[in-house]
Order: structure tokens, then C-alpha cells, then sequence
């Protein structure tokens, strides 16, 4: 019997959510409330802008863009998921040949993101804006006790704009708790049926 696709994983399943733009954000719960400073009060959403903001002094938040987009539900397996780096390192911005950080240019300028909490969110960046403000930290800590806050944050935001993903339940996930992180491109599929 086929498992019934969710926004929330923490069996390790894959997960499925909505998407109006061809803009998935990847952040660790913990920089909900970081996130949620960071978002513009009255202007529209500078994407680029927002992640230079936030990728400052660690990769904070990861962005991609889903090639030949079309909006609808799509699907990440969290096996698709990949270790970026070296596990045994912390990534540090201000190491390597560069002096100044590069300026993002185009969402995919930071495709991987830290995690400490031992989960991801991936989001729809056009909703980016009310999900943090729906999703506080002390709603997704409710969440891990009860999935029905999921739901009623899906419900909130009239639709599953976004995914929660916790890592290290199966063996051969790369995804395995904390570490920095990164999605192929293509892993991000079109739901079917």
C-alpha cells in the first residue's frame, strides 16, 4: 500500500508542497526568527538581497531555482538530499581565496544550507514572507509534538507552501542531522497524479 504524500517527513518519506514561483528556499528551523527580521516590511521581496542578508557569517539559507518551472505540487525525496563539504569542517565564509564575500547575483549563488537542528524547510519563496510569520520557532517546536500544527499552518497559508524534513532516519541518507547541506537540481520533481 502507497504511502500517502505529506509536507512533513520525519520517517524519512518523501515529502510533497506547492509552488507559485520557480523559487525554493532551504533553511534550518532555526533561522525562522532570523528570517523573520530580515523580511521587508512594506517592499516587495528582494530575493538576492535577502540572502546576502542572511548568508553573511554562515550559510544561513540556501536558494534554488526549479528549472522549466510550472506551478504546482512537487516532490523532494529526502534521500535526494547531499552532504556539501567536508563533514569534519565548519564552513566559514571568510576562509579560501576570496577576502570580501561575492555578492549574490541570482538565487543560486548560495546552494547549500547549515543545519543544526538535525532538519530542513524547504519553502516557496514567493510565500516566504507569511510562512515566517506563521511558522514561529515555538509553533515548529509544537509541531515536532503534534503534526496538526503543520496542518494548521498549511491551512493559514492557504495551501502546503512548505515542507519540513527531518534528517538521519534512514540508513544511506546523506541528510543525517547537523552539518551543511545542498539539493541537486532536478531532485525537486513535478508531482504526479
Amino acid at each position: 500500500m502507497a504511502t500517502a504524500l505529506t509536507n512533513v517527513s520525519f520517517d524519512g518519506s518523501p515529502v510533497q508542497f506547492r509552488m507559485d514561483s520557480p523559487f525554493l528556499a532551504c533553511f534550518d528551523p532555526q533561522a525562522l526568527d532570523i528570517l523573520r527580521e530580515s523580511m521587508p516590511q512594506d517592499s516587495p521581496l528582494d530575493v538576492a538581497g535577502l540572502l546576502e542578508r542572511l548568508n553573511v557569517n554562515y550559510p544561513a539559507m540556501a536558494c534554488y531555482t526549479i528549472p522549466e518551472f510550472r506551478p504546482g505540487l512537487f516532490t523532494l525525496d529526502p534521500h535526494d538530499i547531499k552532504k556539501f563539504g567536508d563533514e569534519e569542517e565548519d564552513f566559514d565564509y571568510n576562509e579560501g581565496d576570496q577576502a570580501e564575500p561575492v555578492p549574490a547575483e541570482k538565487e543560486s549563488s548560495f546552494p547549500f544550507a547549515a543545519v543544526d537542528s538535525g532538519a530542513l524547510i524547504v519553502a516557496d519563496v514567493g510565500h516566504l514572507p507569511r510562512l515566517v510569520k506563521l511558522l514561529t520557532w515555538e509553533r515548529y517546536d509544537l509541531g515536532l509534538q503534534d503534526d496538526a500544527v503543520f496542518a494548521k499552518i498549511v491551512e493559514e497559508l492557504d495551501g502546503p507552501y512548505f515542507a519540513v524534513i527531518n534528517g538521519g532516519i534512514m540508513p544511506g541518507m546523506e541528510f543525517d542531522g547537523d552539518g551543511t547541506y545542498t539539493i541537486p537540481v532536478g531532485c525537486v520533481r513535478p508531482s504526479r497524479g
